[in-house]
């Protein structure tokens, strides 16, 4: 099975737009997490030669980023939002170059946490992975610019620790978010994180002028099949149809199940005619014969609109008798 549907999912689900920014509240509870501890060594100084005002300087400029992300921070590109990871990094640097004991340098720790569980939290495998390596290389930067002695091995628990810490959560978070948005039984989108994904499509689409279409699929004796030969056959005639279908499409492009024997299409860039033409390739992947209306965007319509013009189609074809062929008798698909 080709997991480009997958991955479309997984991108549409972490560079989210409009009023749904998680990731923006995580970076503000970081950079809140580092002003405080910044102002705590500020007030609190280990040594004398503490350098007192620059961490009292860190911590409030922590603090007023933070306020800032959690204010503004959803209407930002998500480009300014790796800006801010980077520029987090820079400031755990010079905290550490500036502290004079290991203590000092090792109680930004925390930090190092944080940010690994921010990265792991809000961007793909991949990319958490260089965010975790930017964080960590700039702060064992700043640490051996240090004066603190001592460093070396508490330094080192310190980087293995937020190394576990960004792959174990990385793992789950990704466990979760694949359980939450994936049909059980198919692997495609569910319905809710394929609708989820199709409205971000759609804005883009209204955005950048470029055509959107989406198809509904009904598959035509999909009964007859559980009828005669079982439910387990049916399900496995469901998985098999998801699979073939999703090794033809773009790495953009979704598939969804609706419910039952229903799917849906989510086609960014695609004219109906080009959508005409993949529907076309489709129906020759399987022996299984199905249904398909499709609707594209005329730039105002909503992904609920677009969908009730797509199933109003479909449901025209079926009554027309075009859903029907030859190759979908239930006596001709293969035992699965």
């Amino acid at each position: 099975m080709s997991w480009a549907p997958c991955e479309a999912l997984l991108r549409n689900s972490q560079h989210m737009h409009g009023q749904e920014r998680p990731e923006v509240r995580v970076l503000a509870l970081v950079y809140a997490l580092g002003g405080l501890l910044c102002l705590v060594s500020a007030r609190w100084p280990l040594t004398a030669q503490s350098p007192v005002a620059l961490m009292a300087a860190l911590g409030g400029t922590g603090l007023v980023v933070a306020v800032a992300v959690l204010l503004v921070g959803r209407r930002w590109p998500v480009g300014v939002v790796h800006v801010g990871f980077v520029v987090l990094s820079a400031l755990v640097a010079l905290a550490a170059a500036a502290s004079v004991t290991a203590v000092g340098v090792v109680g930004l720790g925390p930090m190092l946490i944080a940010g690994c569980l921010y990265a792991a939290q809000s961007f793909s495998a991949a990319a958490a992975r260089a965010y975790g390596v930017c964080l960590l290389a700039m702060a064992t930067a700043g640490a051996v610019l240090s004066t603190a002695d001592g460093l070396v091995l508490p330094w080192v628990v310190v980087l293995v620790t937020a190394v576990v810490v960004l792959e174990v959560h990385g793992r789950m978070v990704r466990t979760l978010r694949d359980t939450a948005a994936l049909d059980p039984l198919t692997g495609v989108a569910n319905r809710r994180a394929w609708l989820a994904a199709a409205e971000r499509d759609l804005a883009q689409a209204r955005r950048s002028g470029r055509p959107y279409t989406v198809v509904v699929i009904d598959l035509d004796g999909f009964k007859a099949v559980n009828d005669s030969r079982g439910h387990a056959a049916g399900d496995a005639l469901l998985r098999e149809l998801s699979a073939s279908w999703s090794r033809q499409l773009r790495r953009g492009d979704l598939l969804g199940r609706l419910g039952g024997d229903e799917f849906v299409l989510s086609l960014p860039g695609t004219s109906e005619v080009q959508a005409g033409a993949l529907v076309e390739r489709l129906r020759e992947v399987h022996a299984m014969a199905w249904s398909a209306g499709m609707a594209s965007s005329d730039g105002s319509a909503r992904i609920e609109v677009l969908l009730a013009r797509a199933d109003g189609r479909l449901y025209a074809q079926k009554r027309a008798g075009a859903g029907t062929h030859e190759r979908s008798r239930v006596d001709q698909i293969q035992d699965h």
